[in-house]
């Protein structure tokens, strides 16, 4: 029986749970930095041409 394919995040785990428990904690604090990076970037502001008064009302600001 073939085995199904586990997708990226099987992969990761499965080659993460091979290695020693300390490169791990420091995988995961790597992942943390860069993630936080990006998700504390603020948003560019784009030209919304051709949207209703209504739509540029509902943004948030």
């Amino acid at each position: 029986m073939a085995r199904r394919k586990a997708g990226l995040i099987g992969d990761i785990l499965t080659i993460t749970s091979a290695l020693p428990w300390w490169i791990g904690v420091i995988l995961a604090a790597t992942a943390y930095v860069v993630l936080h990076h990006y998700a504390s970037l603020d948003m560019p502001k784009t030209n919304i041409g051709g949207c209703s008064k209504f739509c540029v009302s509902l943004q948030i600001t």
